[in-house]
């Protein structure tokens, strides 16, 4: 399967930053080849738990802003940290890819897993998420022009958000992350910065 991972970043204690750096990323994301941008999201609280209402349309947004960490107990078992506030949107690559979720999210400082207290060490604004681009290059989908189509503009948005200071990694399986000279060349995009 071809995908693209990505994790987003930002240290600041300020919401309506975060909310302007996402309003930017949101506002590059309309210039680009995705079938469908959805707007801003912004939730707080219980209405950031994907269990609260399994029926919302931004459940698969909510699931990918669940982070996982080891139990100190039981290393091998992971615990979810659901944040308490979640400032993001989806995109639509194109058909036969997953949506494209891009955001970040405050998490609690501590959480309570059977009667114990567990500290989360997420003291910044966090994003981790990944879209499966694979079944864009099926024929009934629009075959390799609709892979590269959807594919990068995934990869440039992620450019846009380095751009704003806020990509912290991407793990690109098609390799298209790598070649900078292959990206500058499709976006006109100086690599260097």
């Amino acid at each position: 399967m071809t995908a693209i991972h990505y994790r987003l970043r930002c240290e600041t204690d300020d919401p309506q930053q975060v909310h302007q750096l996402i309003a930017q990323l949101h506002q590059h994301a309309h210039g680009l080849a995705f079938d469908i941008v959805e707007d801003i999201t912004e939730l707080q609280g219980d209405a950031c738990d994907h269990r609260h209402d399994e029926q919302s349309p931004h459940n698969w947004l909510l699931i990918q802003c669940l982070r996982y960490l080891p139990d100190p107990l039981e290393p091998s078992r992971q615990v979810s940290v659901v944040p308490r506030q979640v400032i993001a949107f989806a995109t639509y690559p194109g058909p036969g890819c997953e949506a494209a979720n891009f955001g970040l999210c405050r998490y609690p400082e501590f959480i309570e897993v059977c009667g114990r207290r567990i500290e989360t060490r997420l003291s910044a604004w966090h994003w981790g998420s990944f879209c499966t681009t694979a079944h864009a290059d099926r024929p009934e989908h629009g075959g390799r022009n609709n892979f590269r189509r959807c594919h990068l503009a995934i990869v440039e948005l992620l450019h846009r958000a380095q751009r704003l200071g806020i990509l912290e990694t991407v793990h690109d399986e098609a390799g298209h992350w790598d070649n900078q000279q292959f990206i500058a060349g499709i976006f006109g995009l100086d690599c260097a910065a």
